[in-house]
């Protein structure tokens, strides 16, 4: 039984405006800032849809949100993130990458969850593999209609 969806952020919950754009997210938050007036809004978008999918299913489940390094911080992200996921991880903050099982089992722990009753989403392949070693559940996110229609089949 799941009990805890961990969402990445990058390319599942927040998308670049220039969909031709393929690096870091993070990355390009950082090159962009040093301009002035520089409103992240501008140039990255929430999947409100995501978001408020998942918001219909927090009396039900924990949510929390795993990701790579830090734009989640952005003040202009904090107000649509804090009323619906219960806690965010950094792989930063463990000063790892996603790309290590230690990150996901710090995250077990801290949850205090045994690795099949949650389900981590996102949009690498890698990540989604190292999830699967440790005996966590996973989806690889390609689409929303593809990700609702995976958790329709395990909630």
């Amino acid at each position: 039984m799941i009990t805890c969806i961990l969402s990445d952020f990058s390319r599942v919950l927040l998308f670049p405006k220039d969909s031709s754009y393929v690096g870091s997210l993070n990355k390009l938050n950082r090159e962009l800032s040093t301009e002035p007036g520089y409103k992240l809004l501008d140039h990255f978008y929430l999947n409100e849809e995501m978001l408020n999918y998942l918001h219909a299913l927090k009396e039900k489940i924990d949510l929390c949100i795993f990701t790579s390094e830090t734009i989640q911080e952005s003040p202009e992200l904090i107000p649509h993130i804090t009323p619906i996921f219960r806690k965010v991880y950094s792989a930063l903050q463990f000063s790892t990458t996603k790309k290590f099982p230690e990150a996901y089992k710090l995250i077990l722990e801290d949850l205090g969850k045994p690795p099949g009753e949650v389900l981590f989403i996102d949009d690498s392949q890698t990540h989604i593999q190292i999830a699967l070693t440790i005996g966590m559940q996973a989806i690889l996110y390609q689409s929303n209609e593809q990700l609702f229609s995976e958790l329709e089949k395990r909630l």
